[in-house]
């Protein structure tokens, strides 16, 4: 979603054969947008390699990625207790 927001549609293929975390497969539908958002530091996954692509989002993790993505001003380093995608 965030991805498409900000016209950055990574292409088909794009994850190739090495994923961002350990639970997201190559061939994963969503693999090459969750690479895409690691690489411009929108997500960090949940920790230990994980991203948790299964795991529902909390409100607050998703106002964590808005403002990462829409506003490009970092974010609050408060805010790591809250979310550490």
């Amino acid at each position: 979603m965030q991805a498409r927001a900000i016209k950055d549609i990574p292409p088909d293929g794009y994850c190739g054969s090495t994923p961002p975390f350990a639970d997201v497969l190559p061939g994963q539908w969503s693999c090459k947008w969750i690479k895409r958002l690691f690489e411009l530091e929108i997500t960090a996954g949940i920790g230990g390699g994980l991203f948790g692509p299964g795991n529902n989002i909390t409100r607050a993790e998703m106002a964590v990625f808005l403002t990462r993505a829409f506003l490009d001003v970092g974010y609050d380093a408060r805010l790591d207790g809250l979310l550490n995608r």
